[in-house]
């Protein structure tokens, strides 16, 4: 994901993506679990005894950051819809018009 193409992209666009990463970060997460417990079940092979938060630490940080830069082109999304809704009919556009001239 580069992050210039996310800015650049329309917000339901970038949402999408953003999507699309969080995805991959569940799977490659689920995959070591998946993983580790094959391991264990296997005789004469050493489990895996490591702490989880030396290997994922840093990808649960960038995946903290990425949430919240989903949280934040949603909003984006949301306004731009919510700027393409008409309230009222003909009469009240004609009042708005007036209102604004």
């Amino acid at each position: 994901m580069n992050p210039e193409e996310i800015l650049k992209a329309e917000a339901d666009e970038a949402v999408e993506r953003i999507h699309i990463v969080l995805r991959v970060l569940d799977t490659f997460r689920a995959c070591f679990s998946e993983y580790k417990e094959i391991v264990a079940k296997k005789e004469g092979v050493k489990a895996w005894n490591f702490d989880e938060n030396l290997a994922f630490g840093r990808l649960d940080q960038f995946k903290a950051r990425v949430i919240e830069i989903l949280e934040l082109f949603e909003t984006m999304a949301e306004f731009g819809r919510l700027e393409k809704v008409e309230i009222g009919g003909t009469r009240v556009r004609v009042r708005l018009e007036n209102i604004r001239y």
